[in-house]
């Protein structure tokens, strides 16, 4: 062998050996990456839940619902007066009626 071929072949080998010690490096952040965003990920999933859960059938948040007007049907009852005052303040009169007889949510 001619030692034009040699540096050739030896060119050749450490062009390839940089680049895979520079893929081993680029693998090697996407990894550190990937894992990075899988803990936050995984961390988002320990908050709680809404209170409307989409796997929760639509019977049940029906009759949830008819509860609540139920509710507020029995809140006005109690006083008719409760009619007569604008939406806003019926309901902040009907959240306070909960907590007073232990029907909220949190």
């Amino acid at each position: 062998m001619s030692e034009t071929s040699i540096q050739i072949i030896l060119y050749a080998a450490v062009t390839s050996a940089v680049l895979l010690v520079l893929l081993l490096w680029v693998a090697l952040r996407i990894s550190g990456k990937l894992t990075r965003l899988e803990r936050r990920l995984t961390a988002g999933r320990n908050e709680p839940q809404h209170a409307f859960h989409p796997l929760e059938s639509l019977e049940e948040r029906k009759a949830t619902n008819r509860e609540q007007k139920d509710l507020f049907k029995q809140f006005i009852a109690e006083d008719p007066d409760r009619a007569k005052l604008p939406k806003k303040e019926q309901f902040v009169g009907f959240r306070r009626w909960r907590q007073e007889h232990g029907l909220n949510w949190h």
